[in-house]
């Protein structure tokens, strides 16, 4: 499954405001190689834009784009963050 592949399921969990499942999706995702700047950009930057356009739309509340918002915002700061110290 490509990173298109967890898209979806990765929205829904921004949309419940489910952590647990929008950490473990990535987690995922990140187990079967997708890099690290594909997974920002075509999974979470592009859920988030998904979601933006549902509240425009009234689809989406102003709380759950939010919530969305702060557990991107977390996730990110893992994925982006190295495993492992960079020696100078």
């Amino acid at each position: 499954m490509g990173v298109n592949g967890f898209r979806q399921p990765f929205e829904a969990a921004l949309r419940s405001a489910d952590q647990r499942q929008a950490s473990e999706l990535v987690r995922q995702a990140l187990g079967r190689g997708i890099s690290r700047e594909e997974l920002v950009e075509s999974m979470i930057v592009a859920s988030l834009d998904s979601l933006a356009k549902g509240w425009d739309e009234g689809t989406v509340s102003l709380t759950q784009l939010y919530m969305a918002g702060r557990i991107a915002e977390q996730v990110v700061g893992r994925v982006l963050t190295p495993a492992e110290p960079v020696a100078p």
